[in-house]
């Protein structure tokens, strides 16, 4: 899985394979079993596995602030780098998923506006890595605070349910907050 690459601003995606008493590391997996997402720090964020083994990693760029995308093919090869800005400020990646017709989803939150509120956002790209435009007109939903503090959102992660529609959760005001798309 992912590494936690706090001082080296790469993620490595590691695939091993079991062999009845060990794993071992599968070497037709990208570049000798590993595949990398460049300038993307995985501390406190996710990935997901997608239909045909495609892997989507979510973090935080290591060198501006933003929420980072990567989507690998099944092979370990790059299906795009993606970063999204969301609402001004640093938003941090924190969970991924792949929906059945291969895009990819990503949560983010942070402060905004010099910090005076948090702030939420959901991000959607095709598999191709291009904003999907269908997703809330430009492919981020914003979870916003009002710029008094208030409310303060999160969304910490993100999954497919087996009826397709997306299901987000995180906090609203410190208190538990489940959204759910109809797409």
């Amino acid at each position: 899985g992912p590494l936690d690459t706090m001082m080296v601003p790469t993620t490595v995606v590691t695939r091993a394979t079991w062999g009845g008493t060990s794993l071992s590391v599968d070497t037709t997996f990208g570049t000798s079993g590993e595949a990398t997402v460049s300038d993307v720090r995985m501390a406190d964020s996710g990935f997901a596995l997608g239909a045909n083994d495609t892997i989507a990693v979510v973090g935080t760029a290591a060198t501006s602030p933003e929420d980072v995308v990567g989507h690998l093919t099944a092979d370990g090869g790059s299906a795009f780098r993606e970063a999204g800005q969301g609402p001004s400020g640093s938003p941090n990646g924190y969970g991924a998923g792949i929906d059945a017709a291969g895009r990819v989803l990503s949560t983010a939150w942070g402060q905004t506006n010099a910090g005076q509120w948090w702030s939420a956002i959901l991000f959607r790209f095709l598999a191709n890595g291009d904003p999907d435009t269908t997703f809330d007109g430009d492919g981020e939903y914003l979870f916003n605070g009002d710029g008094d503090g208030l409310p303060q959102y999160t969304l910490a992660d993100v999954t497919i349910a087996s009826d397709g529609r997306i299901v987000a959760a995180g906090t609203r005001d410190g208190q538990l907050m489940v959204a759910r798309w109809w797409d």
